[in-house]
């Protein structure tokens, strides 16, 4: 009988997530640490780069990361089409840069040109890229 009230209890919360306003969903999701990158490519001599949280490493050998770009941000066509790209994992006191390129519209190529010869933006002194 107690795990039939636990089940019950669960179908609940279920139906309970589903319904959540988009609004609690994003200000919870705000409170989920992870790590900030900024994934960057080149495509038709133009370099493109975006903030990101959904990355993640899949597999050791060979090493994969898996990383999500929504159909609708300007890097997704640079991104497939040139089929290289850079992930920059930042320190936490690089927010201004995360926020840079978490932008709409903005001029995103860097100064630095440490990434000249393949045209993909890549930063020095990040614990990773």
């Amino acid at each position: 009988m107690m795990r039939d009230h636990g089940l019950k209890r669960q179908r609940e919360s279920e139906i309970a997530m589903g319904d959540a306003p988009e609004g609690d969903f994003r200000k919870a999701m705000r409170t989920l640490a992870s790590a900030v990158s900024i994934v960057s490519t080149a495509h038709d001599d133009r370099r493109f780069g975006m903030t990101a949280t959904a990355v993640c490493s899949l597999s050791m050998q060979p090493p994969t990361l898996l990383v999500c770009v929504n159909q609708s941000t300007s890097l997704h066509h640079p991104l497939l089409s040139a089929g290289r790209f850079c992930i920059n994992i930042l320190h936490a006191d690089q927010d201004e840069l995360a926020r840079t390129f978490g932008r709409k519209g903005m001029d995103r190529d860097s100064p630095d040109d440490s990434g000249a010869e393949v045209n993909i933006l890549r930063f020095s002194d990040l614990p990773a890229r």
